[in-house]
């Protein structure tokens, strides 16, 4: 027995594994839960991030396709408000030309028709009288485009006594 070297042995096994103390675990499981919420929350903060890029990226087209519908109904828009001022344009000329035109007949008419008789009988007698009087009548309580009809009437009624005579 002399090199052998006594070594203690445990007699129960369990007496050979360390053992921590109670603060020294709870200590261990209070950072390791820590650790788990820290990372929980840094996974949540990325998906919150992630969804803030999602919708501002979203936010960013609806407006680009937004702007596009708004540049596109402002083109329609002018070329119809374009279209308009043309017409409403005409229609002034036309009843310019309308006006002058019942102006000079109506003084021809007048010049024919009212010398030196009797006003009721001449205008009894006068051609296109009825019309003329109905177009001035519609031009004193109306607009001008309520009175398009009566003035195409006179007009028919002055181009034929014209061409009648």
């Amino acid at each position: 027995m002399g090199s052998n070297v006594s070594k203690p042995q445990p007699a129960n096994p369990e007496d050979s594994v360390f053992s921590l103390s109670n603060v020294l675990q709870e200590q261990m499981i209070k950072e390791y839960n820590d650790e788990q919420v820290v990372k929980l929350f840094g996974k949540q903060i990325e998906r919150l991030g992630e969804q803030k890029a999602t919708l501002v990226k979203e936010t960013v087209e609806q407006r680009g396709i937004l702007k596009q519908h708004m540049n596109a109904f402002r083109e329609q828009n002018e070329e119809i408000q374009k279209k308009l001022d043309q017409d409403a344009e005409q229609f002034e000329d036309r009843f310019s030309d309308i006006a002058n035109v019942v102006d000079y007949d109506s003084e021809r008419l007048e010049k024919k028709f009212l010398t030196k008789g009797d006003l009721k009988h001449s205008l009894s007698t006068t051609p296109c009288s009825t019309e003329r009087a109905n177009v001035a009548m519609c031009l004193q309580h109306r607009n001008t485009s309520a009175c398009n009809e009566f003035i195409e009437l006179f007009s028919t009624c002055s181009n034929k006594s014209i061409a009648h005579e």
